[in-house]
């Protein structure tokens, strides 16, 4: 493997010819419709910043990068494109998936495939704010994200597994008494952590870091975030109390002889006392 990675594809099955096709109807249906979301929101903070007399945004900034995306038709048709072309290509899987699930796969491909471009763009073209490490290093081209939350999360590489919390248990440091130890056990794990993910990519973590840097950047913040915005559908949930389980998994899954990686992602939270759901922008307790 060579170059940057054109591709992200959330679906991939052995057993896609057993299922019911998915038709062009659906799929044009399910693919507009999101577009024409993402359209309507940009529109929306535009006239929302111009009653706030606050001016249209900065030349370059990622914002107005994002908002240009969806709002100039002729990137909003390239945009489309790749999707019909993921969908077609799953055509056999997706079927029997109703609209507001296929409405939320075309939006978490899409907004994956935006990191992945932006991965070969100018600071001034890019649609986020994504940083990486830039100094020469163990850790070079991994996430800024990834490193900082590194503590935060379960991971799985390879099915061996790391975990931050149940090390720092077993090393009876308390984080009040001896802070600067904590800190380094830290730094220890997100450098182990690191080399983990660089020996599950093998040499391509070395010869193509835009791997390095897509993979790094689906493991943090930056991906559930995706994951998030795709369940536009949904209803968004924030609990108070409880508890929270992050997991990021990744291992090789390599198909017909070409490199493949497959990354799980998981958030559980249990055990709250009680939630606050936003549905169509009203919140409702429950």
């Amino acid at each position: 493997m060579s170059g940057i990675p054109q591709h992200v594809s959330i679906l991939q099955s052995d057993e896609e010819s057993a299922c019911l096709a998915l038709s062009d109807e659906a799929a044009d249906r399910a693919m507009c419709d999101f577009y024409e979301s993402m359209a309507s929101r940009a529109r929306q903070q535009r006239r929302r910043r111009q009653r706030m007399c606050l001016g249209p945004l900065p030349a370059g900034s990622s914002k107005r990068n994002l908002s240009e995306l969806y709002l100039d038709l002729g990137q909003r048709a390239e945009l489309q494109a790749s999707s019909r072309a993921y969908l077609r290509k799953h055509a056999a899987r997706l079927g029997s998936a109703c609209e507001s699930s296929l409405r939320g796969l075309v939006a978490l491909q899409h907004f994956f495939d935006l990191d992945l471009g932006d991965l070969s763009l100018p600071r001034e073209l890019r649609r986020s704010d994504d940083e990486f490490v830039d100094e020469t290093g163990p850790n070079q081209d991994v996430s800024l994200q990834m490193v900082m939350d590194a503590t935060r999360a379960l991971y799985v590489v390879e099915g061996a597994t790391m975990d931050f919390a149940s090390e720092l248990s077993a090393s009876g440091l308390d984080l009040e008494e001896v802070p600067h130890e904590v800190e380094r056990l830290k730094a220890d794990f997100a450098d182990r952590l690191v080399q983990c993910v660089r020996s599950c990519l093998g040499s391509h973590a070395h010869s193509c870091p835009e791997l390095l840097r897509a993979v790094t950047n689906a493991m943090s913040q930056s991906g559930l975030a995706n994951m998030e915005r795709a369940c536009s559908d949904c209803p968004q949930v924030v609990v108070s109390g409880g508890e929270q389980r992050l997991v990021f998994d990744l291992r090789r899954a390599d198909a017909l002889g070409v490199a493949t990686w497959a990354l799980h992602l998981l958030v559980e939270k249990t055990d709250f006392e009680s939630c606050l759901a936003v549905v169509d922008e009203e919140p409702w307790f429950c």
